[in-house]
């Protein structure tokens, strides 16, 4: 029987994930050519002279220097504060609180923590977004004008985040079609009630931008995928961040193992298995089909930015709405099955905290 004294053991996830950050901070600030761009956004606000990136991580970012008039810090404290929102909101709901906290103790969690990335406060928001569906997707929510005006809400503070988002409202469509062959007809009518609403505020955002730069989302470049070898990594990585564990091939995995790409190949098809083997019995549960929808759709849509127009190569951080709501789709899969769940989610926590948090420290004595 589960010994409820083992939920400890959860608290291992929000700890060592913020240590390995500011371990890597420690080493360097994580600034890539997007970040500086967001900062240079944050620093001419309210003047909005380009709309190539969305304006609520920058208005984030300008928010925080006014309490720290300096930009590092200020991306530093957004982080922290955005993942620990996630661990806190979870948990206070009661849900699904040890299932999502294994879940940030990924691979891809690990790192995207430490860069000065919008998708740092996307993991909050998807968060917000499932929990306000799974409310609506039930008897007693599925009315509430509340709950409908926040998921509304979300889905617009999410494109304003990333413009990318707005595959996650065209997921929506065939989460109807869904609804409306399942014959749930008030469902239906509240999931119209939120791609509607959402799509017409989405529309003022991009007409504002319009108005203010002349492009509703910046000039965009014809695609450059830096080679064949690029190309194919971003394919690649579709099925690696399905992998708890480890991206591609390693140098040194726990300090002391090496495999090429083909040993990384096998490792995230056998995962793929067991999770569609999971997934398999859940696929009579609203939640799961709208994650799953919801996954396919972002990469699809991701896949054809990728193909047509010019964005960093696909790795964790363009993929995060893929794997965030595929894994989204297990959780709530197996949410019937309480059966050695709770020492199931203890191993991968454990597996995912020894092998990332050593692959953190491993890198940072190397370096």
């Amino acid at each position: 029987m589960y010994n409820k004294k083992a939920d400890l053991l959860f608290y291992l996830s929000p700890l060592f994930l913020i240590l390995s950050i500011l371990i890597q901070w420690n080493v360097k600030d994580y600034l890539s050519y997007d970040s500086q761009a967001y900062i240079d956004l944050a620093k001419k606000l309210p003047t909005i002279s380009d709309s190539l990136y969305p304006i609520f991580y920058p208005i984030l970012l300008r928010i925080t220097d006014f309490l720290f008039n300096n930009y590092l810090i200020s991306y530093k404290a957004l982080t922290i504060l955005s993942l620990s929102f996630c661990f806190f909101i979870v948990k206070y709901y009661n849900f699904f609180w040890r299932e999502f906290w294994c879940l940030l103790s990924f691979t891809s969690f690990f790192k995207l923590g430490p860069w000065a990335w919008s998708e740092i406060i996307m993991i909050p928001l998807f968060i917000i977004y499932l929990f306000m569906n799974y409310k609506i997707l039930t008897t007693k929510y599925q009315k509430n004008k509340k709950i409908l005006a926040v998921n509304i809400f979300i889905l617009l503070i999410m494109t304003t985040t990333k413009y990318s988002s707005i595959f996650i409202l065209a997921s929506i469509i065939p989460f109807c079609l869904y609804l409306f062959f399942r014959t749930d007809k008030e469902m239906l009518k509240s999931y119209i009630i939120i791609f509607f609403s959402a799509l017409f505020l989405i529309l003022l955002y991009l007409l504002f931008n319009k108005l203010n730069t002349g492009e509703l989302m910046g000039q965009r470049l014809t695609p450059d995928f830096g080679g064949q070898f690029n190309l194919r990594l971003s394919i690649s990585f579709i099925l690696f961040n399905l992998n708890p564990f480890f991206h591609g091939k390693e140098n040194n995995f726990l300090g002391f193992i090496n495999f090429g790409w083909q040993t990384a190949y096998i490792f995230s098809i056998i995962f793929i298995a067991i999770w569609l083997y999971l997934i398999r019995k859940g696929l009579n549960n609203k939640m799961v089909i709208l994650c799953l929808t919801t996954s396919l759709i972002s990469l699809g849509l991701t896949l054809y930015s990728y193909l047509t127009t010019r964005i960093d190569l696909l790795n964790f951080r363009l993929l995060l709405p893929f794997y965030f709501f595929f894994f989204s789709s297990i959780i709530f899969s197996t949410q019937s099955n309480k059966k050695f769940k709770n020492t199931i989610l203890i191993i991968i926590l454990s597996l995912s905290i020894i092998i990332n948090f050593s692959s953190i420290l491993i890198n940072h004595y190397n370096s």
